[in-house]
């Protein structure tokens, strides 16, 4: 069931990926499937575009960290 929100929202992303809300939806079910990479590389965007809210900025950082994604965590 996942797969097919994960899914559905990168199909929307595609066709109009200036949506930082529901690529901040697409991030979080991809880490609730493990695919971390991805979630991080969604995460950049969200950060990038000014729309991650401050109450998940640690949250994200620790997924950089643990990810060895050190670039994404000194964004956050």
């Amino acid at each position: 069931m996942i797969n097919q929100h994960i899914q559905a929202l990168r199909a929307a992303l595609a066709a109009a990926p200036d949506q930082p809300a529901l690529r901040l939806l697409l991030a979080d079910l991809l880490v609730q499937a493990a695919q971390i990479d991805e979630a991080l590389d969604n995460y950049r965007l969200v950060i990038e575009a000014g729309q991650l809210p401050r109450e998940r900025w640690l949250t994200v950082a620790e997924l950089a960290l643990d990810a060895e994604r050190f670039d994404l965590a000194q964004h956050c």
